[in-house]
């Protein structure tokens, strides 16, 4: 195996190469070394303009010899100064001395900045290892400057947005890093939501400071006011109310007063407490007091109890009378069979007075009868409630009428000439009896019953009820009744074995 070294030219060549190849690379290390070096002053200049930033501020106006918040020029800051305020510390390598620098804090009338003079000595060589020079040679000077910053607004005082109708005093503080400035102090007495309170510092410089006032003087106002009618004897008044700042209580009103008033005051009140009132005038109208009252407007009687009208069916000083729902006193006919249901037919009549009739009426050409409220009348079609028109066979003795009987149709017209359920109506009306039984006092004998309108027992009987009669007949065998032949009285009636056995009666006629 062939063993062997460099040879002494390629020992020669590579030290050549590496000669030049550290003459290439020397400088920039020893540039970056220096670059290095340089960069930790530079730091060390950042943490001087830094320290004094906060000693500018710790000292506030007493950084400048005029002792004024507003002022131009500048101010020198001594690496001392921000030893003594324990702001910064000395710099780290112990060969290095750095104690000579200042920091100049300059300001104008629109901005301020920083600016510093460095320099670092190495202690062992006595040599400047940095230095940084921004001013040399002036000296600072300074001068009081022009104020430009409006002051601003601080504490507000007395506002408020809940509405008054009183005055509201309100008083604005102010701050000024520039200047001073003073409170302002308005009282307010007029209408105001909110309003602008200028404030100004010692400079002149102004600021509009924005406040809630929330006081009105200004009344409601009234708005669609109605007046009713009266009923009841009274009237209702509606109205509104109106009120553009703080606004109304409550937006409608309803108020009732008497209606025998001339006048009438309603009110209005808005959220500031302001309250406004007007005065109606009112054309009273007193209700009448009970009994008859006449309505001109309507033509009509009312009647009245504890000063309200009646309606329907009242009974007024004995007499029946009929009003309407209105209150209005009726006349003539009334159609009613609800109230009165015994009334079959359902009509009344009522005469101009009111007053209802009973009995007997001519009215429109036609003869009619309204009951008057006794048996007798309606033994054979039942009784009816007093002023019903009765329609059907009607029991009457106030005409001369042997029977006593009249017949009234489904209109409640009395019929004359002519015949009902077999009976005959004679010209007057009045039902005629034509039916008759064999001479010699009733000498049919046995138990024979006839139909008809009475129970007729023949001579010698008696009364089967108190709504009986009993009937006759005379020497002609025509039927008499104990109503028309008194002497009839004294006869003695045996009638026949009840209910009508053998044949040891007389003939019974019977309804």
């Amino acid at each position: 195996m062939n063993k062997r070294g460099f040879t002494l030219i390629e020992l020669i060549v590579t030290i050549v190469i590496m000669a030049l190849i550290l003459i290439l690379v020397m400088p920039s290390i020893t540039a970056l070394v220096s670059n290095n070096e340089e960069r930790q002053y530079e730091y060390y200049a950042d943490s001087l303009v830094e320290a004094a930033k906060v000693y500018v501020d710790k000292e506030g106006e007493d950084i400048n010899p005029i002792g004024e918040k507003n002022w131009i020029g500048c101010v020198d800051i001594t690496y001392q100064d921000l030893m003594d305020a324990d702001l910064i510390n000395p710099f780290t390598e112990e060969n290095i001395d750095c104690s000579d620098a200042t920091v100049r804090y300059t300001r104008t009338e629109n901005s301020s900045n920083y600016s510093y003079n460095l320099t670092c000595i190495d202690t062992d060589s006595n040599e400047v290892v940095f230095e940084h020079e921004d001013f040399s040679g002036t000296s600072c000077e300074v001068t009081e400057g022009t104020d430009t910053t409006p002051p601003e607004c601080g504490s507000i005082v007395g506002q408020s947005t809940t509405w008054t109708n009183g005055n509201r005093t309100i008083t604005v503080n102010c701050t000024d890093d520039e200047g001073s400035c003073n409170s302002v102090t308005r009282t307010f007495s007029t209408t105001t939501t909110t309003a602008d309170i200028e404030i100004e510092d010692s400079n002149g410089n102004t600021n509009s400071c924005r406040v809630n006032v929330y006081v009105d003087k200004t009344r409601p106002t009234f708005r669609n006011i109605s007046i009713g009618s009266v009923s009841n004897n009274s009237r209702t008044i509606t109205y509104e109310c109106r009120d553009a700042e703080s606004g109304c209580i409550q937006d409608a009103y309803s108020t009732s007063v008497s209606a025998s008033v001339s006048s009438a005051t309603i009110s209005i009140r808005d959220k500031a407490g302001n309250t406004n009132t007007q005065t109606l005038e009112l054309e009273p109208v007193v209700e009448p007091s009970d009994g008859w009252e006449w309505n001109d407007d309507d033509s009509c009687w009312y009647y009245y109890k504890n000063s309200k009208k009646v309606t329907g069916w009242q009974f007024i000083d004995n007499t029946w009378y009929y009003l309407d729902s209105d209150g209005c006193m009726h006349t003539g006919w009334l159609y009613d069979n609800s109230t009165y249901p015994t009334c079959t037919s359902g009509w009344w009549y009522f005469n101009s007075s009111g007053a209802i009739v009973t009995g007997w009426q001519y009215i429109d050409g036609f003869w009619y009868y309204l009951a008057k409220g006794n048996s007798t009348e309606g033994k054979w079609s039942g009784p009816r409630p007093t002023g019903c028109m009765y329609t059907g066979w009607v029991y009457s003795e106030d005409y001369a009428c042997d029977t006593h009987g009249w017949y009234f149709n489904s209109s409640g017209h009395m019929l004359s000439n002519t015949t009902v359920d077999g009976y005959t109506l004679d010209g007057s009306g009045c039902w005629v009896n034509s039916q008759t039984v064999s001479p010699n006092n009733c000498s049919i004998r046995g138990n024979s019953i006839l139909t008809g309108l009475f129970p007729w027992v023949c001579d010698e009987g008696h009364t089967h009820t108190t709504a009986y009669s009993h009937y006759c007949s005379d020497a002609s065998g025509n039927i008499i009744t104990y109503d028309s032949n008194p002497s009839l009285v004294g006869y003695k009636y045996v009638c026949p074995t009840d209910p009508f056995g053998s044949a040891d009666g007389w003939t019974v006629i019977n309804d």
